[in-house]
């Protein structure tokens, strides 16, 4: 796929509807490191009232994820440090303080403006760069569903925000389009390479995947190869050397020293408990909080047609056996994960799965959706259908909506918080007139539904 004006409108759309401008506590906890790491110290004790990630040792702060999460901040950091010498600048950075919701019960935040740009300059690039990725990387059949998913459904949160299950995320897509595509070499490797930089529980996977790469033995892109390896040498690399440093073993992570919520990685490894497997899954499932049922059913409808799919039809071992691996795992981590509150509506730790499940499921449906491709209206159905999606999770879970809400109840609250309540919700603000603004925000709302539609319809001429 080519960069067309059609396929960047694609990519601005998405970009603009970046999530989380004024960042989360894992961003900041790392962005506190970032900083540290600029001015050559490990200790983030001055941006102690900055983020609740951090994690606690020797009578010192440090971030509470992973520290190589940090890296991705730190070309930001630099820049943002030595613009703000300019007063101007720096002027218009402190005007942003006022955005930075505090947490009353840490020491006041330092340089929380300073915090909120770096932040979103991360997130902006990390977003873009996933889609270039995506555009050079995968085969052209699958970058248009792929694109679909990240912007209307619960991915959103993770494509277009920033955690360290966003890597995760980005691993499942490559190792989605692997699997449906023979295992081809390139998509293995960033496939193992996303994994492993993402999520610690995303770590076993990646051995797995690698596995599978070392056993095929066609070993062609030797650059790539390179290119990949030394940026896993030098992610993982850091990792040790900073548990080292700090925790006193390479092994050691950040997670058993947490400040806040200590507890939770106290019970099993990094958090997960299998004695919690059934009350988790059930928590997982069913609860108002964050339950699958309610807010991403399609993680479980997909994944129960992918196991099938895997059960009763021929597949290679290879394919067959990694596919049920990883769903599996997910399941597991979610279901087995002690915290009841992960901060988002459906468990961020299953999130990742729903790009592999939706593209290897696609891919052995593809005959039944070739003959519904077919049909004219088929893409503004489905476009109808996945703007109602969106709302769902972007109007009823963000304002914390009563599961149990009748349907006039939902639709009623569905035109009191217009579309353009996330950048309300972005920006942190409220909204200064609901009605004026609803009206303005359905007509964005509308307007953006019709021009997507054009582009997908220019989209499919294009490659027919």
């Amino acid at each position: 796929m080519k960069f067309t004006h059609k396929n960047l409108l694609i990519i601005l759309f998405l970009f603009l509807h970046l999530n989380g401008f004024t960042g989360n506590p894992m961003a900041f906890s790392s962005i506190a490191q970032s900083l540290a790491l600029k001015s050559g110290n490990l200790e983030v004790d001055q941006y102690a009232g900055n983020s609740n990630d951090l994690a606690y040792k020797n009578s010192h702060f440090y971030t509470g994820v992973r520290p190589s999460f940090s890296l991705f901040f730190l070309p930001a950091t630099i820049v943002v440090t030595q613009i703000s010498k300019l007063p101007l600048v720096s002027k218009a950075i402190s005007s942003l303080d006022s955005l930075f919701i505090s947490n009353p019960k840490l020491p006041p935040p330092l340089d929380p403006g300073k915090f909120i740009v770096i932040n979103f300059l991360t997130i902006a690039f990390t977003t873009l760069s996933m889609v270039v990725l995506l555009v050079k990387f995968l085969p052209s059949r699958l970058l248009l569903p792929v694109l679909l998913l990240f912007l209307f459904t619960p991915l959103l949160n993770l494509t277009s925000s920033f955690y360290v299950q966003t890597l995760t995320t980005v691993g499942l897509t490559f190792l989605g389009a692997a699997l449906i595509s023979s295992l081809p070499e390139r998509l293995i490797l960033l496939s193992v390479f996303f994994l492993s930089i993402g999520d610690y529980t995303s770590l076993p996977l990646a051995g797995v995947v690698f596995l599978v790469w070392l056993v095929q033995k066609k070993y062609s892109g030797l650059k790539f190869i390179f290119t990949v390896s030394a940026l896993l040498i030098i992610f993982i690399g850091f990792d040790a050397w900073f548990n080292f440093r700090v925790f006193g073993s390479p092994l050691a992570t950040p997670y058993q020293f947490r400040h806040t919520n200590a507890y939770i990685h106290t019970q099993g490894f990094l958090g997960l408990e299998p004695v919690n497997f059934w009350p988790g899954l059930k928590y997982r499932l069913l609860s108002p909080q964050e339950g699958l049922v309610f807010y991403n059913p399609e993680i479980i409808v997909l994944s129960v047609i992918a196991v099938t799919l895997l059960v009763s039809q021929r597949f290679p071992n290879k394919t067959r056996w990694l596919a049920l691996i990883i769903i599996c795992w997910f399941w597991f981590i979610s279901a087995s994960f002690v915290d009841k509150v992960s901060g988002i509506p459906g468990d961020r730790y299953l999130l990742p799965l729903l790009p592999l499940v939706f593209l290897f499921t696609a891919s052995r449906l593809r005959p039944v959706l070739d003959r519904i491709y077919q049909k004219t209206y088929f893409y503004q159905v489905f476009l109808a259908a996945a703007t109602l999606r969106l709302f769902w999770n972007w109007h009823v879970a963000a304002v914390k909506g009563d599961i149990t809400t009748s349907v006039w109840g939902y639709i009623t609250r569905l035109f009191a918080v217009p579309p353009v309540f996330i950048f309300a919700k972005y920006l942190q603000t409220s909204l200064p007139n609901p009605t004026l603004v609803s009206i303005f925000g359905w007509v964005i709302a509308v307007y953006a539904l019709i021009s997507l539609v054009r582009i997908l319809d220019g989209f499919v001429k294009s490659e027919i």
